[in-house]
């Protein structure tokens, strides 16, 4: 017998631990998505980056796979055209120490995006096809 037996000797499913705990991460990158749309409104292009998080916070927590999915490839596609630009090799302290040089500003967004991708992925992965 798999899984964990509870006070009766019964077993005991997972299934509603596994639930609490996604519902929990899909709040917490919600708020992390939000956040990202909230520091972009000094940004010299802010629309299409608050859209983008935006978009990923209702991805995570809507759990649609098909606005999950689209959400994703959108931000891979998007950080893929930024590397095809050309990344200059910036030093792992500089990503953190703020925007000085356009080579730390293209990274910061083509990481946003990976994290991005990687938030709609996961999201797409829990959710059961219907």
């Amino acid at each position: 017998m798999h899984g964990r037996t509870g006070w009766a000797g019964g077993a005991v499913s997972d299934a509603p631990l596994r639930t609490h705990l996604l519902a929990g991460l899909r709040w917490a990158l919600a708020g992390l998505f939000v956040l990202g749309a909230l520091v972009q409104y000094n940004d010299p292009d802010p629309v299409r980056w608050i859209a983008i998080y935006i978009a990923a916070a209702v991805a995570v927590l809507v759990v649609k796979r098909w606005l999950a999915a689209g959400v994703a490839v959108a931000a891979l596609c998007w950080a893929g055209a930024i590397a095809a630009g050309g990344l200059v090799p910036v030093e792992p302290g500089e990503l953190v120490a703020g925007m000085k040089t356009q080579g730390v500003e293209e990274w910061r967004e083509m990481l946003g995006l990976l994290i991005i991708a990687a938030g709609c992925g996961a999201a797409f992965m829990s959710e059961r096809p219907a």
